[in-house]
């Protein structure tokens, strides 16, 4: 058997089994890579030379969902094709990861609906949002499958080979019919090009990315979001979950009950057990030493010491103040459960430690810049009288060279052993 016959025998098996077209054409470029990689033909590769294929898959940086679509499309191989299931035996499938999907507000979905520039485009997405549509769904889609006198839309091409009918909104029904007098698209179908081709559904998302782009929603819009939100706008509504899962086409429930977890007004709703308990005040442990407590208890004594100076005694006041009732302050009240909590003005001193805690933290980062990435001494001193003649010709453009009769300060670094 030659390599092209044996993937023209998978993909015989595989449109035998009704499988979807893109998974069809994944399967056989995993099967002819496998082929490549082992320079045979399916049908005389050993196991040992599968395992190596699958190590060698498990090497590269792939999710488990491609991962699953390689082994699958072995085990289809071998099991069916081939009727060498022995030879498959091993695989185990990766555990598949299950995200919550992403869903858009209403809002959002009409902001993104209103910025498609093209209005083929617009109301293509919009059916998707209005039936929970997949978007091969809604390119395989007929004129004769909107079924205005029911109310009724007709999905023949839904996934796996099946049909269902899902709901036509009036608000769809006139917009369907406008674009139809506008468009005439070719008969049969719904939504064609100028070539009378169905849509391509790479040229659809790529129009959808622009739209989203365009929108300011701040996310990147895929179609299946819009039937994620579809589903989760109707759970909102408080519609039945079997409904939901009849509309989507699912056929286990438990594919519909995803959306239970992403649905923000019923998860909102939910009474917490913790309200049935006796509220009780919960109080945080403060600071063992604050230096603003000390000095509110000692400020009687601290005003009647007559060694200190008044601006000393005015530093220690405006402490003692400060972030307390005395200086004023505001409320923060939150607008929905009524929390509110009184915050108070600072003194802004600049002796205080707490209104200087960020001011103090910066000074500390910018002199740790200055100092030498190895073991050294800082010394700063304040170079005496006797000195300013010898310093002052080195100086002329700072302080001593003014005629400034204030002390300077040198900072030295000094690289030694310490």
């Amino acid at each position: 058997m030659s390599h092209s016959s044996a993937l023209a025998r998978l993909e015989s098996d595989l449109r035998m089994a009704n499988r979807a077209k893109g998974t069809i054409q994944q399967y056989l470029a995993s099967i002819r890579r496998f082929q490549e990689m082992t320079g045979k033909t399916a049908d005389r590769a050993s196991q040992e030379e599968i395992r190596r294929w699958v190590e060698h898959l498990q090497g590269q940086p792939i999710g488990p969902e491609r991962l699953r679509c390689h082994y699958s499309a072995l085990a289809f191989l071998f099991r069916k094709t081939l009727g060498q299931p022995d030879k498959v035996a091993f695989i185990s499938m990766p555990r598949k990861d299950a995200p919550l999907p992403v869903i858009l507000t209403k809002a959002e979905v009409d902001r993104v609906l209103k910025s498609f520039t093209v209005a083929k485009y617009s109301v293509f997405f919009a059916l998707i949002y209005a039936a929970g549509l997949r978007i091969s769904e809604a390119i395989g889609l007929e004129t004769q499958d909107i079924d205005a006198l029911r109310g009724v839309i007709h999905v023949r091409h839904a996934k796996g080979g099946g049909q269902r009918l899902v709901m036509l909104s009036p608000t769809l029904l006139e917009m369907l019919r406008n674009y139809w007098k506008y468009e005439r698209p070719t008969p049969p179908l719904l939504f064609s090009t100028r070539k009378g081709r169905p849509l391509c559904a790479d040229t659809t998302r790529r129009a959808l990315l622009c739209a989203s782009a365009a929108s300011g929603i701040g996310k990147v819009v895929t179609p299946h979001m819009f039937r994620h939100s579809f589903a989760t706008a109707l759970l909102e509504d408080q519609t039945d979950l079997r409904v939901i899962q009849v509309l989507l086409g699912h056929k286990s429930i438990r594919s519909t009950q995803i959306y239970t977890q992403v649905s923000i007004s019923q998860i909102a709703a939910v009474k917490s057990p913790l309200e049935d308990l006796p509220r009780q005040p919960v109080s945080y442990p403060r600071p063992r030493f604050d230096i603003a407590e000390l000095v509110r208890r000692q400020l009687p004594e601290l005003e009647a010491d007559t060694s200190l100076a008044p601006r000393q005694k005015k530093v220690l006041r405006a402490i003692s103040r400060c972030r307390t009732a005395a200086r004023g302050g505001h409320f923060d009240v939150c607008p929905q459960c009524g929390w509110d909590h009184p915050s108070y003005n600072s003194c802004g001193n600049r002796h205080c430690p707490k209104c200087q805690a960020l001011a103090q933290e910066k000074w500390i980062k910018a002199r740790a810049k200055r100092l030498l990435p190895a073991g050294h001494f800082h010394l700063v001193f304040t170079e005496p009288a006797d000195l300013r003649p010898l310093s002052r010709g080195g100086c002329r453009a700072c302080c001593m060279g003014s005629g400034s009769r204030r002390p300077v300060q040198r900072s030295w670094n000094w690289a030694g052993p310490t």
